[in-house]
């Protein structure tokens, strides 16, 4: 049965939010001045009854924001990979923690071929050697009625209709391109749960980028320092990718998110660059804060107009309103040694 001809699917709760964020990737590939392509987002919304508890959180600014977001994120993943030596039998992992409806494992994997060297297409038409490969692996960990839906959707097949995975088993699909094949793996658990830290699928030896997109907030603080510890010690210096929400606009999404049956948790305080120490994170190169606030301003305001694109600018350079912004974070995470 293909996506669109099967019964609607439901998810209540926290996992409704995910309905949201497909809903804003769908509508973004739609648009003409689009940041990326999602066929595969235009494809699944159709497949979900849309919460109607989303309706008062979900506007114009909300779609921008989280295509903005997404986008954002598939640039660091893809920047991150970019530094990994390319040689032959080289691997990486992109694990998506909450990983909800993402699209990211097939949407990286054609950025990854579009962006590929030049040089490597010369050497691939050659008889003398043969193109570069580099296998990725992408992990999706989510709760079991959110792998479910993936799986209903197609994105593990092929698969048997009755596979049920758990934290200590996978469902793999191998796809891509002959440079770059990848694997990819559902994980039903939840990520407080950190039975899958040790999950078979994860290779502590190989270079690896956490994404927690949209996800960390709606934890308990503590929980999310007890992930980081645990990322911390079984992948030591590793990469990590996540959004806060600032003081700014704390209220507002807490009184939208209660409302939804997904309360969040708890903001970030002033200042921004507050969230280093507090995790124990360091910057990840190339992607400090100064540089993620200058791109939202210029990749997402600049889209709703002349005059909110320069209120925005205007209201980022008075430091006090700055400091409270939400945003995401680029980070490695600090091994034992420099936190001891």
């Amino acid at each position: 049965m293909t996506p669109t001809m099967m019964p609607k699917l439901q998810l209540d709760g926290v996992a409704s939010t995910a309905i949201m964020t497909l809903r804003a990737r769908a509508e973004e590939h739609r648009r003409r001045d689009r940041l990326f392509e999602d066929p595969w987002a235009e494809t699944w919304l159709p497949c979900f009854e849309w919460p109607r508890s989303l309706d008062a959180w979900y506007g114009r600014y909300t779609q921008g924001f989280l295509a903005y977001r997404a986008y954002e994120i598939d640039q660091i993943a893809l920047d991150f990979l970019d530094q990994i030596p390319n040689s032959e039998g080289t691997s990486a992992q992109i694990v998506e923690l909450g990983a909800g409806l993402s699209s990211r494992g097939p949407r990286l994997i054609g950025a990854v071929t579009a962006r590929a060297p030049l040089e490597a297409q010369d050497q691939s038409e050659t008889a003398s050697s043969a193109p570069t490969r580099r296998h990725l692996t992408f992990v999706d960990l989510d709760l079991p009625a959110i792998i479910d839906a993936r799986r209903r959707l197609g994105v593990y097949t092929p698969a048997a209709e009755d596979t049920r995975e758990s934290a200590s088993s996978a469902l793999p699909t191998h796809s891509g391109t002959d440079a770059h094949p990848y694997t990819q793996v559902a994980v039903e658990c939840s990520v407080t749960d950190l039975a899958w830290i040790e999950h078979p699928a994860l290779d502590p030896e190989v270079p690896t980028i956490f994404i927690a997109e949209g996800l960390f907030y709606y934890l308990p603080e503590t929980d999310v320092r007890r992930i980081l510890d645990a990322l911390r010690d079984r992948f030591p210096n590793t990469a990590i990718v996540f959004d806060i929400i600032g003081m700014l606009e704390f209220r507002g999404a807490r009184r939208f998110s209660t409302r939804a049956g997904a309360p969040i948790q708890w903001m970030l305080p002033p200042p921004f660059e507050s969230v280093y120490p507090r995790f124990r994170l360091e910057p990840l190169p190339g992607w400090p804060p100064s540089r993620l606030l200058d791109r939202v301003l210029e990749l997402c305001w600049s889209r709703f107009g002349r005059t909110p694109a320069l209120l925005s600018r205007a209201l980022a350079n008075i430091s006090v309103l700055r400091a409270q912004r939400s945003g995401i974070v680029a980070a490695r995470l600090e091994s034992r040694s420099t936190t001891s």
